[in-house]
């Protein structure tokens, strides 16, 4: 065997073990609590071909007004849920998380060697774990990875490519409420344009501006109009330091650094990032050498890092290939050259896969579910629908908040549930005094 097709041989061992380490964590039983009355009300809109403005589906919301910005998610879902059951979300939820990392993977590759590329992704992938679930941010975090690739090549120049552009955004306006990160990724090229016009460069002035055009009008084809940014001014309440102290106490919404985060191996990655992004920025911004648009994108996702531990992904998505771009500009030959440490490597990176598939990951985070396919058996209370109705019970249920999506994807629409994921729809106080009954007996009475 030749020395070249050995080292062919390492290349493909550790992206392998990348492969394998990284879908140990994907691929696991669905536990999101959320699914649910996406598919539900997936479903609703497909068989009443009518989008939600106000509340059909639970008894404390009904009738308030509902900005349902997760619509065509909820289509799709419904569709895949249709065709093979929560196996299809789970599917259709891998499917999505493997094309982000691959498309990472793609703008990482532009600036280093397969293997390094490999290893940033592998990051990118632990840093990302507690998302990996079938819930409509995957599409924000699909639609960053492909407007990064995409800007950075100024792959947006020609009528195809700026079809391509508001196409995808089009899609992502109606998926999630985080599209405007859309626009802003393209006015940043539109900003450093600006500058570099005024400055007496050769820019692209005119394509920037006509993509940020493009891609603020295609923000508007949506069913709410300029009610979709409304909208994404409400997401933006719900993180930080403005948000309701309800908020605050949802997990995903603490704090991005916290004890619980330190507690956790997986938090570490993202730290690695991180540095990364400060180590490989400071020497090329003294030496003004710093790619002003990526620079702004990578520093205003990290911002949006810190509003909540949900929204690492934002960041780490653009802060590899920003890493990348930075390291080769500092060191153009930057690659594995010893075999033993590509074999170590790639060992030690196989051997995190023990750490989900023998469950105790699952167990030290008290997370309902272990790898494996379709959702959780244990969890969700699946006989209770058909016991509900072989006694031919009338009436709604008084169920716990976490459940309230389940019931209405088995129930709907001949009993509601009393509440569900959807906080944002109810008023605060009834909310509040809904989660605190079961502790209050005053509350329960009459």
């Amino acid at each position: 065997m030749t020395e070249k097709s050995t080292s062919e041989l390492q290349k493909k061992l550790l992206i392998f073990s990348v492969f394998i380490s990284t879908s140990s964590f994907l691929i696991h039983e669905i536990y999101s609590l959320d699914v649910w009355w996406q598919i539900a009300i997936g479903k609703d809109i497909l068989k009443t071909l009518s989008i939600p403005t106000t509340d059909r589906y639970t008894v404390a919301a009904l009738g308030n007004l509902y900005h349902d910005s997760h619509w065509l998610f909820q289509v799709i879902i419904a569709a895949f849920h249709h065709l093979a059951g929560m196996l299809g979300a789970q599917f259709f939820m891998v499917a999505i998380w493997a094309i982000t990392l691959y498309t990472c993977y793609r703008s990482i590759r532009q600036h280093m060697t397969v293997e390094i590329s490999a290893l940033f992704v592998f990051l990118v992938g632990l840093s990302s774990i507690e998302r990996f679930l079938p819930r409509p941010e995957i599409i924000t975090f699909l639609m960053i990875a492909l407007f990064y690739q995409r800007l950075s090549k100024h792959n947006y120049k020609d009528g195809k490519a700026l079809t391509i552009m508001a196409l995808l955004q089009i899609i992502w306006t109606n998926c999630h409420g985080l599209f405007v990160i859309g626009p802003f990724m393209a006015g940043t090229y539109w900003l450093s344009d600006i500058i570099g016009h005024f400055s007496g460069k050769k820019t692209n002035l005119k394509k920037t501006s006509l993509l940020l055009a493009v891609l603020i009008l295609a923000s508007l084809i949506t069913p709410y109009g300029i009610g979709a940014w409304k909208y994404a001014y409400l997401l933006y309440t719900e993180v930080g330091g403005s948000a309701s102290h309800l908020m605050k106490s949802v997990g995903e919404l603490a704090p991005t650094f916290s004890n619980k985060s330190f507690s956790e191996p997986l938090f570490y990655p993202f730290l690695i990032i991180l540095a990364g992004t400060i180590l490989s920025s400071l020497k090329l911004l003294f030496q003004k050498k710093l790619s002003l648009p990526r620079a702004i994108i990578t520093i205003s996702l990290f911002m949006a890092a810190l509003t909540g531990r949900r929204n690492i992904v934002l960041f780490v998505i653009v802060a590899a290939p920003f890493i990348a771009e930075n390291i080769k500009a500092l060191m153009p030959e930057v690659k594995l050259k010893s075999p033993l440490t590509t074999n170590l490597i790639g060992l030690l990176i196989l051997l995190v896969s023990i750490y989900p598939l023998s469950g105790l990951y699952y167990v030290k985070n008290d997370i309902p579910a272990r790898s494996g396919l379709g959702s959780s058996p244990s969890y969700y209370p699946y006989s209770l629908p058909d016991f509900l109705r072989k006694i031919n019970f009338q009436g709604n249920i008084y169920n716990s908040n976490i459940m309230g999506g389940f019931y209405l994807l088995h129930s709907y629409p001949e009993r509601r549930p009393l509440t569900d994921g959807r906080w944002e729809i109810y008023n605060d106080r009834i909310l509040k005094s809904i989660l605190i009954a079961p502790t209050q007996p005053y509350l329960m009475q009459g």
